[in-house]
């Protein structure tokens, strides 16, 4: 596995059988192997296209030694992927400050998700997004929540997507884009304990179902609000 990536790949053969170069197709390119390539068995090739099938085959001048086939990985741009089994709370709890997730498809169950560090949550294709399933709260000083390309969906039985709830909780800023916020019973963003927003962005995003009568939409009756867009 370790072999494939989105952008390059090692290929191996017998280590010390000659060959001259490496030919992979589309694009005709072409690696002269190093004679400590031979030694080693084995050559690295980069600057490939992500998500591309591609044949390669190794050449000894005219005659062909062997050839594979291929397709390179998704390239994440050093986000992490996150796939329909695996346990997003989890690994929300184990990420480092600024880490970033790509949720490739699916549905992930957060409940009642407090927030401790900032990360960024996109999903994968724009066109299918994927479902998280539950709501955001933060009691301390955290920096940033970005969310892209995600539906949020409270299924009707949670009050609000996103919640100060505590006098400590500060949240720098907040950006979403090209989400659906969804079955809210009360709110959006709530904030009722004199926490503090910096920036919030909304772009593009849909938002439907804050149900019943007793939502506001944005209920931010304590702390400050630097400014909503």
């Amino acid at each position: 596995e370790d072999d494939l990536k989105a952008t390059e790949v090692t290929l191996r053969w017998p280590a010390g059988e000659t060959a001259t170069e490496i030919i992979l197709t589309p694009g005709d390119i072409r690696h002269a192997i190093k004679a400590e390539e031979i030694a080693a068995g084995a050559a690295k090739i980069t600057g490939l296209n992500s998500e591309t099938a591609y044949t390669a085959k190794m050449m000894n001048g005219t005659k062909t030694r062997g050839t594979i086939a291929f397709k390179t990985l998704v390239d994440f741009g050093g986000a992490t992927p996150v796939y329909k089994e695996d346990d997003l709370k989890a690994l929300l709890d184990n990420a480092e400050e600024g880490a970033a997730f790509i949720l490739v498809e699916g549905e992930f169950i957060i409940d009642d998700y407090k927030l401790t560090k900032s990360v960024k949550i996109s999903g994968f294709k724009p066109t299918s997004k994927p479902t998280i399933k539950g709501r955001f709260t933060v009691a301390s000083a955290v920096a940033s929540l970005t969310l892209s390309n995600v539906i949020i969906d409270g299924n009707k039985e949670i009050a609000n997507f996103l919640e100060l709830t505590d006098a400590a909780g500060n949240l720098g800023a907040l950006s979403l884009d090209g989400c659906e916020i969804l079955n809210m019973t009360k709110h959006i963003i709530y904030n009722n304990k004199k926490g503090t927003f910096g920036t919030i962005a909304i772009d593009n995003c849909i938002i439907d179902g804050i149900a019943n009568d007793q939502g506001d939409g944005f209920d931010l009756r304590g702390g400050d609000l630097t400014s909503l867009s």
